[in-house]
């Protein structure tokens, strides 16, 4: 999927991790600053340690962005 963003352009920064902890600790980093958040993230369900579903476990997160997020989840 990164390298699909990469190639088309759609994105002017792209962000991987092969654990869901890394994009949890941002988003709390930026919580109050709607520039630093993503506008999309694709998050795959099965990723090993921290996964997909531990991240969208955080309902309450989502709840106080200063701006909405847009979150799509693959089982890939």
């Amino acid at each position: 999927m990164e390298k699909l963003c990469q190639q088309t352009l759609v994105f002017a920064d792209i962000t991987n991790h092969s654990d869901a902890r890394p994009m949890l600790n941002r988003l709390k980093e930026v919580l109050p600053d709607a520039l630093g958040l993503p506008d999309i993230i694709l998050i795959d369900l099965h990723m090993p340690e921290f996964n997909g579903w531990d991240f969208l476990h955080f309902n309450a997160l989502y709840d106080s962005l200063s701006k909405r997020v847009q979150v799509y989840e693959s089982a890939g």
